[in-house]
């Protein structure tokens, strides 16, 4: 297993993430600085965005990453967002005009980029073993509604043995993202009853699909660590960032519940304990996510992303409290 397994046990702030399960302690703070007294492994690190342009793993290292963080888990985004030119889609910045790059804003689906893992195994391995060492990379262009995405993570270790320590972050349901996956929706192509977990007739991902089942399985025999994204509640929100309707009603607790059970021995982290953009954290949130942990004892969350962490530093009234954040994430 990778060293990063065992890092997950800490608190990292800040800057890039913040990863915890629901019985570890944050690290000591010496009384005269706001820098931890040991060194922090970063868990959750996209390298580029929704177009694959982005910084080179030297440079990551060279330049991005402190000494106070002795290595980082790097995870190509699985998801490239489409540049429909009869959409007439662009960005404008400083006068100049690019495509899209982030899947909020245009119309169009957004599709798995395979090639990714092979771009960023090759960079990987070129680098010296002194860069190697603090980098974790992760495989990530594998659509996990596919019963063949098993078949892509076997090729990916075995034609760049040595590169990856792990998968994810995958996505199945999120606010916005899921909505523009292409592919068939699951209510088209299902033969029998329609999975609890999809809420409309165009839905195109569940987590009670097999092949997401055997793709944590795999994972977990091989000794990869999975990092899944999945809201803690079903939303409603456009292309264009318009929230329709929230529906903290409908949560994942049972899904997430079962499709941990089917892969009892993989060590999975729920991204961001299933917050986002638009769904923000209920009153009963650290319930709902500390009974998952509960129930799944190989399950970890972090809470990177500074959107999330802006509801933990300054949560609104109908949230958990920072104070309350703090006793769960301290928890023994």
């Amino acid at each position: 297993m990778i060293d990063v397994a065992t890092q997950m046990k800490r608190t990292a702030l800040v800057a890039f993430m913040a990863v915890a399960s629901g019985c570890s302690s944050p690290p000591e703070r010496s009384a005269d600085s706001t820098k931890p007294t040991e060194p922090l492994a970063d868990s959750h690190f996209h390298i580029s965005n929704y177009a694959f342009q982005g910084t080179t793993l030297r440079n990551l290292v060279d330049n991005y990453m402190s000494t106070g963080i002795t290595r980082s888990v790097v995870m190509p985004l699985p998801l490239q967002q489409r540049w429909d030119s009869f959409e007439g889609y662009q960005a404008n910045s400083g006068g100049d005009a690019f495509g899209p790059n982030y899947y909020i804003g245009p119309k169009s689906d957004l599709y798995y980029y395979a090639f990714a893992d092979a771009m960023y195994a090759k960079e990987y391995l070129e680098l010296p073993r002194e860069y190697q060492e603090r980098l974790d990379l992760m495989i990530t262009g594998f659509n996990p509604m596919d019963r063949y995405a098993v078949q892509h993570l076997k090729r990916a270790i075995l034609t760049y043995p040595g590169a990856f320590v792990g998968i994810g972050e995958f996505t199945i349901h999120k606010e916005v993202v899921s909505k523009k996956i292409a592919g068939e929706p699951i209510s088209h192509t299902a033969a029998g009853d329609i999975p609890s977990d999809v809420h409309s007739a165009d839905e195109t991902m569940s987590l009670t699909s097999e092949s997401l089942s055997s793709l944590l399985q795999e994972a977990g025999e091989i000794g990869l660590v999975a990092t899944l994204h999945n809201d803690v509640y079903d939303s409603d929100v456009t292309h264009t960032g318009e929230v329709k309707a929230l529906h903290p009603e409908r949560n994942y607790e049972a899904e997430l519940k079962s499709l941990c059970s089917t892969a009892p021995k993989t060590v999975t982290i729920w991204a961001h304990t299933g917050l986002g953009r638009f769904v923000k954290p209920t009153k009963n949130h650290l319930a709902i996510v500390g009974r998952v942990l509960d129930s799944c004892n190989n399950w970890l969350v972090d809470i990177s992303w500074d959107i999330v962490q802006e509801t933990i530093l300054h949560p609104g009234s109908a949230m958990p409290s920072t104070e309350e954040w703090t006793a769960f994430l301290g928890k023994s």
